[in-house]
Order: C-alpha cells, then structure tokens, then sequence
C-alpha cells in the first residue's frame, strides 16, 4: 500500500530519516541501561529485550530518575504549583483564598492520575535518550510518546514548531490497510490501527493546528489548540539541533566499559570453575 506524497506518514518518514544515526546510537544506550526505554527497531511484545550484563547503569538511572521526580513532584500532599494575577500584583485575602483552593482541585485531579508515572517514564528516557514528549489528554491523563515513535523540528532558540508523533487504536478487525509491509512494519503493533498527528504551530497567534491521518492518507481528526498539550523536553540542548543529549550518553565510555568488564568476569569465572578430566 503506497501512502500519498504529501501525507503525515510520508513527512514522518522524511524527518525521521535525519535521526537514524542517534537512534542507532540511544538503541545501544538503551541495551546497555533500561532496555525498555528505547526497544530495537522492529521489535514487538512478543520479542524478548536484550539484558544487560551489568545492572549498574539501570540502577542509575532509575535512582536519578526518581530523585529528580521527587524534587518535581514531592510526595507530601501539597500543590507543586500555586496561580497568580497576571497583572503581578498580590492578590486581596478572598481571591488569594480562592486561589489556593482552585490550586487544591487541580492537584488532586492531576495526582489521582498517572502524572507521577508518566513523569517518571520520561525522565527515564531524558537521562538515557535525551529527549521525551508528554501529551496531556482532554481528561487530564498524560502519556508518553517513545522516542522512535514521534519526530519534532525546532526552531533556532530550541522552541518547537512542528511535531508529528504516531497513535495507535485497538483494532476493530473492520478498518481496511492494517498490514504493513516493508519500511511500514516498524510503525505499526499487532492488534491495533496507526494514525500519524501532525501539529504545526502558527507563528502569528502561536496557535497549533493538529491533523491526524491513517496510513492512506485520509483525516481521522482536525483541529486547533490554543495552548500546545505536548511537552517536549531535552536533558541537554545543543544549539541548532532538534533534539538533546542524554546524561547517559556523556558517560557512554564508562557504561560499555562496565558492561565489557562484567561479561569477561562473569564468562572468566564460569571458565575457572569448569572441571575437566584427561585420561592418558
């Protein structure tokens, strides 16, 4: 099946052809720390993921991951943000009072979410990665975009202009063009329809105008946000570069150097203690 030229799926295909390398790259991080966060290409459930000889990296990860969403988020019951007159002045008694509830109501519908394991998912992949997208939903849940499965150019400052991510649908065995073949197979997951959504942002009213097509082409759904619900983030931003650096790629050396080191011991050791016998 050939997908329009001009088409979500044929724009992502051209952007995402720019990162391959760093792909590659983060794919190997990933092998080495939480395989999870960044699974080989074409990989599916079904798959088994590589596990690492040395459980040093993930643990590191993991600790700095949570120690950061700890500082964002802490764990006492408290807003993690207040509201404010836009004018900068401080407010009377009663609005300030107001304030503070209207602050109380939106914690706890936040919190009663999957904020604090959305925000963790992408912390995990900002130290790995570099890079991670959030994307709140109407009903205030969020999610997680995995890196291979969104693209996003920014302009020279670093702010986003055009992101254009991948959303799956449980399948109802009724929509036509689920197979993928050929380069299609790594977009899709057995059992469920991929949509492309592009947004661009408009640079006069700063609007963004969403646009989700199947694979064929065709508008699923339209739109236009005044305020953006994605969440791009970067560990690291290197100027003119759309996307970051990890903290996990700095110490690369020292990540595969551990892991080289551990399978020689680990393989050494089960040598040493092998037991053979020689008859003359």
């Amino acid at each position: 099946m050939q997908a329009p030229e001009g088409s979500n799926y044929e724009r992502f295909k051209v952007l995402d052809m720019d990162r391959t390398s760093k792909l590659n790259q983060m794919r190997d991080l990933a092998a080495l720390t939480l395989p999870s966060v960044l699974p080989p290409e074409n990989w599916s459930q079904r798959d088994p993921l590589a596990q690492p000889w040395s459980s040093v990296a993930g643990s590191g990860v993991t600790q700095l991951s949570s120690r950061v969403l700890s500082a964002l988020i802490p764990i006492n019951d408290m807003p993690f943000f207040k509201f404010e007159l836009s004018t900068g002045m401080g407010p009377d008694q009663e609005t300030n009072e107001f304030l503070e509830g209207l602050s109380y109501q939106v914690y706890n519908k936040l919190i009663t979410g999957n904020l604090r394991s959305s925000v963790f998912n992408a912390l995990q992949q900002l130290v790995v990665t570099g890079d991670a997208l959030m994307v709140m939903e109407d009903d205030y849940s969020f999610r997680t975009v995995r890196q291979d499965h969104y693209v996003i150019r920014r302009d020279i400052v670093g702010a986003p202009v055009e992101i254009l991510h991948l959303d799956f649908v449980e399948d109802d065995g009724r929509t036509p063009g689920l197979q993928m073949t050929g380069s299609m197979s790594e977009f899709s997951i057995p059992g469920f329809t991929t949509l492309f959504t592009r947004c661009l942002k408009d640079e006069e009213t700063e609007a963004w105008h969403c646009r989700t097509e199947d694979i064929d082409g065709d508008v699923v759904t339209e739109g236009t946000y005044e305020v953006s619900p994605y969440i791009s983030l970067r560990w690291n931003q290197v100027t003119g570069e759309h996307y970051g650096r990890g903290h996990c790629e700095e110490i690369a050396g020292d990540i595969q150097t551990l892991d080289a080191y551990t399978q020689s011991m680990i393989e050494g050791l089960s040598a040493a203690g092998a037991f053979w016998m020689g008859i003359n």
